[in-house]
């Protein structure tokens, strides 16, 4: 799964090397500007984010979407790109809505009950 990490840090670069050493563990991941990473994980959003946490004090900031396909844009180098077309996940909506039985026409329900 891919994710979109997002993260402002107020104290010192280097207070954070346990945070980055723990975001590296995760999975494939790479910097797309300075707070902002995508991460290529087998985990959740949710073990993303309680893995990092204890690493962020109080002011910090934390987000992690998982990224699907048709639902991002914007502007990226191409090794970003690359990491997102090899990475990124269908939507599971879609994958939902697929197998869903159509709905019956009126007509179709009546001669059914017949």
């Amino acid at each position: 799964m891919l994710f979109l990490i997002a993260y402002g840090m107020k104290r010192e670069p280097e207070c954070y090397s346990g945070f980055f050493e723990a975001l590296d563990s995760l999975g494939q991941c790479l910097e797309i500007c300075p707070g902002v990473t995508l991460c290529y994980s087998l985990v959740s959003a949710a073990v993303i984010a309680s893995e990092l946490r204890p690493y962020l004090c109080a002011e910090d900031r934390l987000v992690v979407t998982q990224m699907y396909r048709g639902h991002c844009a914007g502007l990226l180098n191409e090794a970003q790109k690359n990491m997102i077309r090899l990475h990124i996940s269908q939507d599971p909506s879609e994958a939902i809505e697929l197998q869903l039985p159509r709905r019956l026409s009126r007509a179709a329900r009546r001669s059914s009950a017949l």
